[in-house]
């Protein structure tokens, strides 16, 4: 590899959560419709022997019913069987976690000096955030039920 991978990213202010669900919507959508695309374009080229400029070609107006078909009876690929993390993309966000380190107070303190929320010998476990990758459907409303957190104010 001669560069590292690069990504862009956007800071953007919604007027509600319809508006936040629907954004990302269209953007899971967006992974879909590109990644079909470069699924047959890559297929075409590494498996069918076109160039790049004949693949692009070949695919130039082509709708997804037409990409998945060519996958199919030309590659024996079933686009849907495909793993999640390539046709839905990366979902990240954060879920409450509770830090689980049980290490005892004196490990951390030192001796313990008999106050009451150390009584116990174990430093209390705290709310945390952690960062969760998912490769899932955020289209359907049934992501967005499960995960009331990430639009709560």
């Amino acid at each position: 590899m001669l560069y590292p991978p690069s990504f862009d990213g956007r800071v953007v202010a919604y007027p509600s959560s319809t508006e936040i669900i629907d954004y990302f919507s269209w953007r899971q959508a967006d992974t879909h419709v590109n990644n079909l695309y470069n699924t047959c374009f890559w297929a075409l080229v590494l498996k069918g022997g076109l160039s790049t400029v004949d693949a692009h070609t070949r695919l130039k107006g082509t709708v997804s019913s037409q990409k998945n078909e060519m996958l199919f009876s030309k590659f024996n690929i079933n686009y849907n069987t495909l793993p999640d993390r390539f046709r839905k993309g990366s979902i990240l966000y954060r879920q409450n976690a509770v830090d689980s380190s049980l290490a005892t107070a004196q490990e951390l303190d030192g001796p313990d000096t008999g106050d009451s929320a150390q009584s116990s010998g174990n430093k209390p476990a705290r709310a945390r955030k952690a960062v969760v990758v998912a490769h899932c459907d955020i289209i359907s409303r049934s992501f967005w039920d499960e995960h009331p957190e990430i639009l709560s104010e």
